[in-house]
């Protein structure tokens, strides 16, 4: 979704959304960045074009998953919604 906005529809929205984690839910609200291109190539061609993110996404934490089907995601989803805590056993690569 953020690559396909304008860098500065982009940017707008993810201020906003660390925003709202920061200032109003910090211990309440978790948003679940995926897709095939990385959040870190996004951000980084953000500041390319100009803004000033800082680290909008200081507060994350990186997992990497295999890819989910739609009954995966779903239920991965309600999982969250409900609060569970998940434990992911494929490994981080950098």
């Amino acid at each position: 979704m953020l690559d396909e906005l304008s860098t500065d529809g982009a940017a707008v929205l993810v201020g906003f959304l660390r925003d709202i984690v920061h200032d109003q839910y910090p211990n309440k609200l978790r948003f679940i960045y995926t897709g095939s291109i990385s959040i870190d190539l996004i951000l980084d061609k953000l500041k390319r074009a100009g803004h000033n993110l800082g680290d909008p996404l200081n507060h994350t934490e990186t997992e990497r998953v295999q890819p989910f089907d739609k009954e995966q995601t779903v239920c991965f989803c309600k999982c969250l919604e409900l609060g569970c805590v998940i434990l992911l056993t494929v490994p981080i690569r950098n």
